[in-house]
């Protein structure tokens, strides 16, 4: 099972979205749409490898689902798709390749 994560912080505006894209994309992979960490990138206590990120970020296994390497500083993240998140195939797609590595 690839270690799922959802970086983002409260008041995200793209919160929702990514996290229904998120738990689509699970589903669709056959997965229980619960299978996922959320990370709030401004706790103190997030690691500053994960804090730096974007919000929001899915990562799959440590890799970004739209093959970003990570950004300087923490801020909102806007995706280059109708929504400004990503979509469900392109999750759903990074999630079957870390199932089939």
């Amino acid at each position: 099972m690839p270690r799922i994560q959802f970086l983002s912080f409260d008041g995200c505006p793209l919160t929702g979205v990514a996290q229904d894209v998120l738990e689509r994309a699970l589903c669709s992979c056959g997965l229980n749409k619960d299978q996922y960490e959320f990370v709030d990138i401004l706790d103190p206590s997030t690691p500053e490898t994960l804090a730096n990120w974007g919000s929001p970020t899915i990562l799959i296994d440590g890799h970004d689902v739209s093959g970003h390497a990570q950004a300087d500083g923490v801020g909102c993240r806007v995706y280059d798709t109708a929504d400004q998140v990503p979509t469900v195939e392109m999750v759903a797609t990074a999630i079957k390749k870390r199932l089939t590595s």
